[in-house]
């Protein structure tokens, strides 16, 4: 994991917490699976849907 992965898990969390979107144990998972364009695609897609869900 390098360094833009971590900000980008970090700044998932912060948004989900502001957010109250609960980080469930799978989401985490999910999470971990993800590369940096992923974990940047997801950001964007939870700030502007407002929730993790599609």
């Amino acid at each position: 994991m390098d360094g833009r992965e971590d900000g980008l898990r970090q700044g998932i969390e912060a948004v989900c917490q502001v957010l109250d979107v609960e980080l469930t144990d799978a989401r985490r998972q999910e999470m971990a699976t993800l590369d940096a364009a992923g974990l940047a695609a997801l950001l964007a897609r939870i700030q502007a849907r407002k929730g993790w869900e599609a």
